[in-house]
């Protein structure tokens, strides 16, 4: 089951705040939360149309695992069907598979459950069957719900270049200054298309509301799933590690990720699986001698011999879904499952594996991120905005010269 790609049908926000209701109901949290508890990797979209848009843009060998939640709870305010609801029956009379989620089972109606001749799935025990939930692929959803004819994807402008980060903060911030005549794509918040200053180019730009797989994850599909750049990017920062000689702001281009959080629990003991991707990164690399050149040339008097001292690191960046603040814990543990471990971070294998999902979309991913700490317990964030920047300007001449 670790193979596969879960999709939840969902329309409760990702910022939805039950987990804060006064009650202090364990149970009142976001059903996206149970799956991140579970280490389920996962793409929440929201409603049927969302849904066939996924379906359409993922490779037909994809196999998936789906699971609706009906949101019942609001059906009241609606005054009709949720989009999970609406989900239930059209699938079901598709005759594709699905699994229904819920935190309160006997909220769902009724009705619908009769009529689609299903139980509800208490969202507790998820773990207790995830490993048996039946699996599709997309070529056979496509061939009972004729998806591949229906959902028409919107076209946009054509990018050859899409750049991410995982935060507003810092790290998309540093890339505001090489953009020029930005401009909002129409249906998002934050995802803008510019030009590279000093370029022709013309790049994708957005950032996630939230750190992590599952957010970064999303991300990629939302872009690949309506563009079709050569170039996926993902700038920021990482942890460091300093026992195979990286340095504060080092910035390490990986040509391996590997998730080392998710797995199964055996006999007491957490056994990961340990799913790795891995990443073409000659391109990327092959002219960094010039790059940093190039970036010590263009930083102020004050950055230039912090720029003098960066290396570029080439090997394996292991990715979880925990901040890491404990001495010994990247070197003792997380590396321990790859010797070649040079850093750590939260999002890149989601990135990565999803351009490997949307194997038809042929792009090429490519990590940059500048090392703003080593993980130890004494561990800020003082380097955290100078080694993004140094990510955003790698990035830049990456792009504007090379690419």
């Amino acid at each position: 089951m670790e193979n596969a790609l879960h999709i939840l049908i969902n329309d409760e926000s990702y910022d939805y705040a039950v987990q804060d209701s006064n009650d202090g109901n364990p149970d009142d949290k976001p059903v996206y939360k149970y799956f991140d508890v579970f280490q389920i990797p996962f793409i929440q979209v929201k409603d049927g149309k969302q849904f066939d848009y996924l379906i359409a843009s993922l490779a037909e060998s994809t196999k998936v695992v789906i699971w609706i939640h009906p949101n019942a709870s609001i059906k009241k305010s609606l005054n009709t069907d949720t989009p999970g609801e609406e989900s239930m029956k059209s699938l079901s009379v598709k005759g594709i598979d699905f699994n229904v989620v819920s935190r309160y089972p006997d909220d769902v109606s009724i009705e619908i459950l009769e009529e689609i001749k299903k139980e509800p799935i208490y969202l507790g025990s998820l773990y207790k069957i995830i490993n048996s939930a039946k699996m599709t692929t997309v070529g056979e959803i496509r061939s009972k719900g004729k998806i591949s004819k229906t959902a028409v994807v919107p076209t946009y402008e054509h990018v050859d270049v899409a750049i991410i980060a995982a935060l507003y903060e810092d790290e998309f911030e540093s890339l505001k200054e090489f953009l020029e005549d930005d401009k909002p794509v129409i249906g998002f918040e934050t995802m803008k298309i510019a030009k590279l200053k000093n370029s022709d180019k013309i790049v994708l730009i957005d950032f996630q509301t939230k750190m992590g797989m599952v957010e970064a994850t999303f991300l990629s599909t939302q872009i690949l799933a309506r563009f079709s750049p050569k170039y996926l990017i993902m700038v920021g920062v990482c942890g460091g590690r300093a026992t195979k000689g990286l340095n504060l702001l080092d910035i390490l281009i990986p040509n391996k990720v590997f998730d080392y959080q998710t797995g199964k629990y055996e006999n007491g003991e957490f056994k990961p699986y340990l799913r790795s991707c891995s990443i073409n990164n000659k391109k990327a690399i092959a002219y960094s001698t010039d790059i940093l050149k190039k970036i010590e040339e263009y930083v102020n008097t004050p950055l230039k011999e912090k720029c003098k001292a960066i290396k570029i690191r080439k090997k394996t960046l292991a990715c979880g879904n925990v901040v890491v603040k404990t001495d010994g814990y990247l070197e003792d543990v997380v590396s321990a499952f790859d010797e070649e471990t040079e850093g750590i971070e939260m999002e890149s294998f989601g990135v990565v594996r999803t351009t490997e999902l949307l194997e038809d979309k042929k792009v090429m991913p490519i990590i940059i991120k500048s090392v703003m700490d080593f993980t130890e317990k004494s561990k800020n964030d003082k380097d955290k905005s100078t080694a993004a920047y140094f990510s955003a300007c790698y990035a830049y001449f990456l792009i504007r010269d090379y690419l």
